[in-house]
């Protein structure tokens, strides 16, 4: 895994903390299989520009807050 997914996986996971929503409804808010969700999470798989978007919306939050996040995660 490189490091933009790591960061990407590690802000998916502190969002989805902060909103206190277990993995089963986050994936039911954004309308992705819950193994689909988990595997965003994991870092195991790279998530797509329109899976961001669900998951951002369904945490309330925007696109580019969660990006804007995950970069804070990335070593420059």
């Amino acid at each position: 895994m490189d490091e933009y997914t790591a960061a990407a996986a590690a802000e998916l996971r502190a969002a989805q903390a902060r909103a206190q929503l277990s993995d089963i409804a986050l994936a039911e808010r954004a309308g992705i299989p819950v193994v689909t969700l988990r595997r965003y999470l994991k870092g195991t798989r790279d998530t797509p520009s329109s899976a961001l978007f669900k998951i951002a919306f369904a945490l309330d939050m925007t696109i580019g807050e969660l990006l804007d996040e995950a970069m804070k995660r990335v070593k420059r």
